[in-house]
């Protein structure tokens, strides 16, 4: 009776590669998937989340398990990843199982060799379900307060009209009213950050000329002037793109008011604040100038932080907020020096269309 033979398993028995042993090893639901968006490999725990097998996933689009925006904005991580030499990259995306249910998920994304990516998926349906929470209890709570904070607001701007105040008590009124202005802003931030924390940002081509004068106007900005040197249009949320000028804009006004309380540069000038074009051949967006007093060094490492502030009457969410709505659309804000003199904030990673040409 001959020993049985040691050797591996017949040509159609083929061994698992390497690396499909250490993803079927992990805990966390893993794929990998080609520069084209086909799936490669997934392990058992991506079979258990997503209900598909191996050999029901394998050369199938990632569509099977995502919509078309979650799949093109995966294979844009890989580009990204590939051009800028990251080491990864985080989309969130709605899981789709076999069954028809969704979930909500963050894929990090990594690539291995030329034209092949891996994702780990975490199920964030907790995390999405109290920022829907937090969300909507920052919206009762801002309803209930702004009711209110709107009756004060207009009794203490007609008192002087109908009372005789002297001018110490006028004084005070107007201490307490910008008070209440400040307490309305802060509410209206905070509120902001929590609808930026949860909904999708739907885009479409939008005139960023047009858009940045419509914040203008939004913006009580003294005699401070817009100058605007750009007619690209871009592909983003339009409520969005104009919140994240106005809080630009605002910045710099509050940044640059004198003792006066007009915004104006380091010459006692009205202040400058301009709106241009950034292409320097790797990455697309635009820039918001302005000539005031600039921001110091050790004020640009806290800026995005949420409640951090160099202004008196500053909320310190402003910045917070562009922060967040430029994550929300995929791009970056960066924070530098103007040429001159004064601060300038860039947004960068832009989809800008000239003509019929889109450049990202």
């Amino acid at each position: 009776m001959s020993e049985e033979d040691p050797s591996p398993s017949g040509p159609d028995e083929q061994r698992p590669s390497r690396h499909e042993e250490l993803l079927a090893a992990l805990g966390e639901p893993v794929c990998s998937f080609d520069t084209g968006g086909q799936i490669d490999y997934a392990n058992a725990a991506f079979e258990r989340e997503s209900g598909y097998a191996l050999d029901q996933a394998e050369d199938r689009p990632l569509t099977l398990v995502v919509d078309d925006s979650d799949a093109q904005n995966l294979l844009s991580a890989v580009d990204e990843i590939q051009s800028a030499g990251a080491p990864r990259q985080t989309v969130e995306a709605t899981l789709r199982t076999q069954d028809g249910e969704t979930k909500p998920v963050e894929c990090t994304v990594s690539v291995v060799g030329d034209d092949l990516a891996v994702m780990v998926l975490h199920d964030i349906t907790t995390h999405k379900a109290r920022e829907q929470r937090l969300s909507k209890f920052a919206s009762v709570v801002s309803h209930d307060l702004r009711n209110p904070l709107d009756v004060a607001l207009g009794r203490a701007e007609m008192l002087p009209e109908i009372a005789d105040v002297s001018e110490e008590n006028h004084a005070h009124l107007e201490e307490i009213y910008d008070s209440l202005t400040h307490m309305e802003q802060l509410i209206q931030d905070v509120l902001t950050l929590s609808q930026e924390a949860h909904e999708s940002a739907e885009t479409e081509p939008l005139e960023l000329a047009a858009v940045a004068r419509d914040a203008w106007e939004n913006v009580a900005t003294g005699e401070a002037t817009l100058t605007v040197r750009t007619d690209v249009t871009v592909l983003a949320h339009r409520t969005r793109l104009l919140r994240l000028f106005e809080n630009l804009f605002r910045n710099a006004v509050e940044h640059g008011r004198q003792t006066n309380g007009e915004p104006a540069d380091e010459n006692g000038d009205p202040l400058g604040v301009e709106v241009e074009t950034v292409d320097d051949g790797d990455s697309v967006g635009f820039a918001v100038v302005d000539d005031g007093p600039g921001i110091d060094a050790t004020d640009q490492e806290h800026l995005f932080e949420g409640g951090y502030t160099t202004a008196d009457d500053g909320t310190g969410l402003g910045l917070t907020i562009v922060e967040e709505i430029a994550d929300s659309h995929g791009w970056t804000v960066q924070v530098g020096e103007a040429e001159e003199s004064g601060a300038r904030f860039e947004v960068i990673g832009v989809t800008v269309a000239r003509g019929n040409d889109s450049k990202a």
